[in-house]
């Protein structure tokens, strides 16, 4: 899924049903931030980006969203 945070940019999400062996984590790697999530559950979400502050954005959003 690809979406827009306004004070952030656009964002694509990738979400896993099942395990999977990617650990969490973020960085930088051919122009592009990423970020690996997981939630309470063991699911992973993938978000990657052209703006660290979309990723930071998208992440606000997975944290509340986890609180709720």
């Amino acid at each position: 899924m690809t979406t827009f945070f306004e004070k952030g940019g656009m964002v694509t999400l990738f979400a896993f049903d099942g395990k999977t062996d990617l650990p969490q984590g973020r960085g930088w790697w051919s122009n592009v931030y990423w970020e690996v999530k997981h939630d309470a559950n063991g699911k992973v979400v993938v978000m990657v980006a052209q703006k660290e502050k979309a990723i930071s954005a998208a992440t606000r959003a997975f944290e509340e969203a986890r609180r709720s």
